[in-house]
């Protein structure tokens, strides 16, 4: 709740020091110990993927380190604003305060674009700050071969979508998947 949220804000002014604190998530019980830290987060990437910007900068200024900490799951904590749908203002910030997460992949080669474009719904806007900062992201295949593009064509986008990933790189039209699958192939399958 926003009380909560509030109170949170409040706490690591008080007491900084818990924004450096990694807190476990579910893990396999019979999982091997470096396998439960690799999927451990900071609050910082858990407040990202709730979408709350003044809990997500009082975490930053409490701890700006955990803003470049990657995990195995999704990966940054731009990676969970992407994925999670976080505000536009929220991507905005932690954009601005590190670009080079745009870049970064996870253990599957997805970037935040990655993430961004698997939503139901992409959002434009989210797409054209990720774009801005690292324009070549439409051309980088995850584990599957599979582009943003490749993504975002499942899902029946707009127009105007598909020309903002095809703008930025327009070679992602002859990229192919590990099955040999075009751009034009996965827009027929998927109508």
């Amino acid at each position: 709740s926003e009380n909560d949220r509030v109170d949170a804000c409040a706490l690591l002014d008080e007491r900084p020091e818990v924004a450096q604190i990694r807190y476990a998530v579910s893990v396999r019980e019979d999982a091997p110990v470096d396998d439960r830290s690799r999927v451990a987060r900071h609050p910082l990437t858990i407040a990202c993927s709730r979408g709350h910007l003044r809990l997500i900068m009082a975490m930053y200024r409490a701890y700006p380190e955990a803003i470049g900490y990657t995990d195995v799951q999704l990966g940054s904590p731009l990676h969970y604003a992407c994925f999670h749908s976080a505000p536009i203002d929220d991507l905005e910030f932690l954009v601005s305060k590190f670009p080079e997460a745009t870049r970064i992949t996870n253990e599957n080669h997805q970037s935040p674009l990655h993430m961004a474009c698997m939503r139901s719904s992409p959002n434009i806007d989210i797409i054209r700050l990720l774009l801005a900062e690292f324009p070549t992201a439409a051309q980088l295949a995850d584990a599957d071969g599979l582009t943003p593009l490749y993504l975002v064509l499942q899902k029946q986008p707009s127009v105007e979508l598909l020309k903002v990933l095809i703008g930025s790189s327009p070679g992602v039209l002859r990229t192919a998947t590990r099955c040999l699958q075009k751009a034009l192939h996965v827009a027929c399958v998927y109508g």
